[in-house]
């Protein structure tokens, strides 16, 4: 049986407590525009929210002096290792599957290759989880990139832009 930890009832922490991860965060890796996205969608309410508020800030930057005389501090980006830890597992586990073939983002256009077979016996949900996971890294450098995802005899089923997939086949 799980241990579980209640966060007793909601409170709403003041909103310049918010505004003010929100503005910290906006310098992070992600960019103003998709770091406020992302800390909006989490929802507010209890210290938990919060907690995970300060946890997306951790693992989105690395805080650094900027020299030994100066006392202000500069926000860097965290490796991507930290960063896309997770997509790399849900890569991996596909990658087992045979269902990726390659994950290649260096070439141009950066591509995804995929087991033609078992691409199309999947859900389109986890078509579309698939292909998020493989562009974290390079949406990380890049959010406005795009990367293919094709068969081994190059066939387009889908692209995924600016952190969004667009699935060819069915258009979603």
């Amino acid at each position: 049986m799980r241990n579980s930890i209640s966060a007793g009832p909601k409170e709403k922490p003041p909103a310049r407590v918010f505004q003010q991860y929100r503005r910290i965060a906006a310098k992070a890796a992600f960019g103003p525009d998709r770091t406020v996205k992302l800390l909006s969608q989490m929802g507010h309410g209890s210290m938990l929210d919060m907690l995970r508020y300060f946890i997306i800030l951790a693992a989105a930057t690395s805080v650094q002096p900027a020299s030994a005389s100066e006392t202000k501090t500069v926000l860097q980006p965290a490796p991507l290792e930290y960063l896309c830890a997770e997509q790399d597992h849900i890569v991996a586990i596909w990658q087992n599957q045979n269902v990726i073939w390659a994950v290649e983002l260096e070439r141009k256009p950066p591509t995804l290759t995929v087991n033609r077979r078992q691409w199309l016996g999947i859900a389109a949900n986890h078509q579309s989880s698939i292909a998020l996971a493989s562009y974290c890294r390079l949406g990380a450098v890049d959010g406005a990139a795009e990367m293919q995802v094709v068969d081994t005899g190059g066939s387009l089923f889908g692209v995924v832009r600016e952190g969004k997939w667009k699935n060819r086949l069915t258009g979603e």
